[in-house]
């Protein structure tokens, strides 16, 4: 993710399978905000606080049931920070292709 190469993440955002795995749901969005992630629901009408999106699904009982996982939310991330390729197909790690150096190691 440091080096910009990812475009999008699509992923389904599930507070309580995370915390039942002891992982922290806004420690996860902010990871994303660190490496310039900017996330998007279909489901909401405003922009949320990473704080208070993450307190609509583990707040209350009702989304956050003792038994169960409770409710999810599909999100959509851009990466502001996105470089692409100067090349669709230079090997990975590499920006440049063909490489000044034919004798350039891929690795």
């Amino acid at each position: 993710l440091a080096e910009g190469r990812v475009h999008y993440l699509i992923l389904e955002f599930h507070p309580g399978m995370l915390g039942s795995t002891g992982t922290n749901p806004l420690g996860m969005l902010n990871f994303l905000r660190h490496y310039c992630f900017l996330c998007h629901s279909l489901k909401i009408d405003r922009p949320f606080t990473l704080e208070e999106f993450v307190a609509r699904y583990t707040e209350s009982v009702d989304v956050l049931p003792v038994q169960g996982l409770g409710a999810i939310e599909d999100l959509v991330c851009q990466n502001l920070a996105y470089r692409p390729p100067s090349h669709p197909l230079s090997p990975r790690g590499q920006r440049e292709w063909p490489p000044e150096d034919p004798e350039a190691s891929l690795d």
